[in-house]
Parts: structure tokens; sequence; C-alpha cells
């Protein structure tokens, strides 16, 4: 029996990949991503946060200026015991990063950011927001035609599934675009294995 094909998650979901203004509130019991169990709440979903970096801001800690897909500016903001950790990540201006289940939450000055205790909900990608959102549109089309000539494609990209008619195209594609898209397709691909409908206290985004 054959197993059914992989599709990429549709990262214009607006519930599994909202906006800031559509996240939880960190104190807050939002029901659109909690649900009630036993004698509390717990998330009922899985859901990510996708931003592109705007500004480095130079602190003890590591804080980045973002916007995200409605354009809205905010702080991310780190705490964490090992800043090793987010230097890792070359995150940097004009890159996008993904963070799983992000909270609303209000600083001591007043704003409203996100502030992040474990790295591990932290992806970076090495291409800006609108070119990660174009990916993803790509693969969720699995076109047969070529996108670089759109001829009749056969041959794939071996690391995130997007199809091309032949070796030239592939490798012109590569050099101009693709080589910095392929790891957020692969990343698309990766999150379309997996049920994001109910909550997995073990799936690491």
């Amino acid at each position: 029996m054959s197993s059914k094909p992989i599709r990429p998650v549709n990262v214009e979901d607006k519930l599994h990949f909202p906006t800031f203004r559509r996240l939880p509130e960190e104190n807050d019991i939002d029901l659109t991503y909690y649900e009630e169990r036993g004698f509390g709440y717990s998330p009922a979903v899985h859901w990510c946060l996708l931003v592109e970096i705007v500004e480095v801001i130079p602190w003890i800690r590591p804080m980045f200026n973002v916007k995200d897909l409605e354009g809205h500016k905010f702080l991310v903001a780190f705490h964490l015991d090992n800043n090793e950790e987010v230097a890792s990540m070359n995150i940097r201006v004009g890159r996008t990063m993904s963070i799983s289940h992000a909270h609303q939450h209000q600083f001591a000055d007043g704003q409203v950011g996100i502030r992040l205790e474990d790295a591990s909900s932290v992806k970076s990608f090495n291409c800006d927001l609108a070119s990660f959102m174009k990916i993803g549109e790509d693969l969720k089309k699995q076109s047969s035609l070529c996108p670089v000539c759109n001829k009749s494609a056969e041959l794939h990209c071996s690391s995130c599934t997007l199809r091309y008619c032949s070796k030239e195209c592939q490798v012109a594609d590569w050099k101009s675009k693709h080589k910095k898209v392929c790891g957020a397709g692969q990343q698309i691909m990766a999150w379309g294995k997996f049920n994001w409908k109910r909550f997995d206290f073990d799936r690491v985004l």
C-alpha cells in the first residue's frame, strides 16, 4: 500500500499562523488556542508566528524589532541563561523568524511584544518574509509547470520538492533565488507531516 504524499502546511492559515494581534495573551485563556482539561486549561492546537527582523537591538540580552505579515512592528526579547543559543541561529535584519506557540507579553516599560525563555521555539530562515510566503504558495500549488520557464516539470528539488523541467532550470533558479528559500521550503514541508489541529506536547515545531 503506497503512503500518502506529504503536503506542505498552509502558511496562510490564520488560525495556525496568526499575526501578532491574533496571538493569545500571556495571562489570559484564549479559547481559540486553549481548551479545558481536568482542572485547568491546556493548548488545543499548534500555532506559529512568522516575522521578519527589521532591527537588531544592542543590549545584554538578544533583542529584535520585528514585523509580521500585517506590517505591525513589535519587540522580541530573549531571556535565556545562554545567549549562544541565539547567536548560533544567525538572526539578522531581513531574515524570517518563526516562533512556535508565541504569546503577547507586556514588558515593564508598557510595550507589548514577545518574551522568549526557550530558544528551541525559534527558527531563523535565510529569506525575507515575503519570500518565505511565496515559497509556501509555490509548494501548496504543487504545480506541474517549471517556475522558471513554465514547461512541464518532472524533476524536483531533493530538499523541498519544488518541481522543475530540467537540471538547467533548477540550477538557474538555485543561483537566482532558490538557494535562499530552500531552507524555508524544507521547513514548510516538514510542518506538513503532522496534525496542527491537535496539540502534541512532544512536538517541536
